[in-house]
């Protein structure tokens, strides 16, 4: 049999090379250049693959605030592994859902993360998470009503890595990587949750494959496979990201 070298190994289905991003240190972000404040004030997903490499737990894997009260949207890992997703509209009413059980169980692991959020007519906010393709169960802590959620007014950029704190890096910052960052402008269903992990194989979310055919309602998708430079390429939308901070591209993938 003829032997593969490990960088041969490391392509997607297209024979790009592929790396992610990793963030060393606490200071260390990528800026979208954007709010997405319209895909937030409605329904929408965000997908990616993350690894927390050195038992750093609390630190966030995306988010944006201004002030306390006036918009946020925020993911991280509490310290006991579990991830926490907020959305607060203008007005202090917000939603906080947590995963009821550990995400990661150990380091150097890689694990596909979703979250699908839905504006429901008259009614609260309704959260899922998606671990490795399938729900796992969550606690609502507070829940958002539909005029708070459509009442999102935050006008700092969208950061990956970190929080954007009225254009402030909070600390609790990623130590760790982060891949195939996706945004969608829909709540993907559950057979398309599970086509994007596609069990661990990465593809090309800008088309069509299986029980996934929501190529049309990417915002924002930063396949982080340029391997140097400091910009991250937005293959599904038009706002190229910078890596800020320290942040910097890694040959570690998925």
């Amino acid at each position: 049999m003829l032997g593969l070298s490990s960088d041969l190994m490391h392509v997607d289905y297209h024979g790009e090379p592929k790396h992610s991003i990793s963030f060393p240190t606490a200071a260390a972000y990528l800026d979208t250049g954007n709010t997405y404040q319209s895909t937030i004030r409605d329904s929408f997903t965000i997908s990616f693959w993350g690894k927390i490499v050195n038992g750093t737990y609390g630190g966030s894997f995306f988010g944006t605030r201004e002030g306390l009260q006036d918009g946020i949207i925020c993911m991280h890992l509490t310290s006991t592994d579990k991830l926490r997703f907020g959305l607060e509209g203008y007005g202090g009413d917000a939603v906080i859902a947590d995963t009821d059980a550990a995400v990661f169980n150990a380091l150097n692991v890689w694990k596909h993360i979703t979250i699908t959020v839905t504006k429901n007519p008259g009614a609260n906010t309704g959260v899922l998470f998606y671990v490795n393709g399938s729900v796992v169960a969550s606690t609502n802590l507070i829940e958002l009503a539909e005029n708070r959620h459509s009442n999102y007014t935050n006008e700092f950029n969208f950061y990956i890595g970190g929080i954007n704190d009225s254009d402030t890096l909070l600390t609790n910052s990623l130590i760790g990587n982060v891949d195939e960052f996706a945004i969608w402008d829909v709540a993907l269903d559950a057979p398309a949750v599970a086509a994007v992990y596609n069990s661990g194989a990465t593809f090309d979310l800008t088309g069509a494959s299986g029980n996934y055919d929501n190529e049309g309602d990417l915002v924002g998708y930063w396949r982080m496979n340029e391997g140097s430079g400091t910009t991250a390429v937005d293959v599904g939308g038009s706002n190229d990201a910078t890596l800020t901070g320290g942040a910097v591209y890694s040959d570690d993938n998925v």
